[in-house]
């Protein structure tokens, strides 16, 4: 059995996706730039991708107060 058979990981991959029925799903953006984008001020999205993919922003850190700009990395050769 490959873990993509796997039930546990079957979910994280529909989470992951948007691929269910609450709140927020199908959007066709993933979890993590839906997160971004929620929490984060002043974004910044990719060009043309529909407000799916979070380039840059910042975070007002409730425990510091501080102010954490945040920007996507750039892809690694042979990821």
């Amino acid at each position: 059995m490959t873990s993509a058979a796997h039930p546990a990981a079957l979910l994280v991959s529909l989470l992951l996706l948007n691929a269910h029925a609450g709140p927020g799903g199908h959007d066709g953006c993933d979890t993590r730039n839906n997160v971004l984008a929620k929490q984060l001020t002043d974004v910044s999205f990719k060009a043309g991708a529909k407000h799916c993919v979070v380039m840059s922003g910042q975070l007002l850190d409730p425990y510091t107060s501080r102010l954490i700009n945040f920007r996507k990395a750039a892809p690694r050769l042979g990821a």
